[in-house]
């Protein structure tokens, strides 16, 4: 190889390098969050917190299930915080009841949380079983940039 082409060669080589180096530098680091927080789902009485969306007669859910085991959820949290003011997370998923801690999954957001993904685990702290009143507690976790 004639000493002119080996400089070309090693030239061409050194800016691929460089620039694999730079988009490699320039890629934003992933953070995580851990949220816990406490839900008061108040289907019954003169101060509900939970609207029923879709349902079968006083049903507040759709099971998806035959045996009713579990509903399908979809749920937004809007953040007032100091740190996070402004910014929401959208949470969805098959709440199986059965299943201890429940799972469902963060699937984006906005503001703080663009491109968030991850997930949310829910355990049930109080029930009234002839309301349908509960208190869930969640523990959330995103990975956003």
């Amino acid at each position: 190889m004639a000493p002119n082409q080996a400089l070309k060669a090693f030239t061409s080589l050194s800016i691929i390098l460089l620039a694999i180096s730079v988009s490699i530098e320039a890629k934003p680091q992933q953070k995580q969050t851990n949220i816990v927080f406490y839900m008061h789902d108040i289907i019954a009485g003169q101060n509900a917190t939970a609207v029923a969306v879709a349902g079968i007669g006083n049903k507040p859910w759709k099971a998806l299930e035959f045996d009713k085991s579990a509903i399908w959820m979809t749920m937004s949290l809007v953040f007032t915080n100091k740190k996070f003011n402004g910014s929401t997370l959208e949470i969805q998923g098959s709440d199986m009841f059965s299943v201890k801690p429940r799972e469902v999954a963060v699937v984006s957001g906005t503001r703080k949380f663009r491109l968030a993904k991850g997930y949310a685990l829910m355990e049930t702290a109080f029930a009234n079983l002839s309301t349908f009143n509960s208190i869930l507690k969640w523990n959330v976790t995103v990975f956003h940039y």
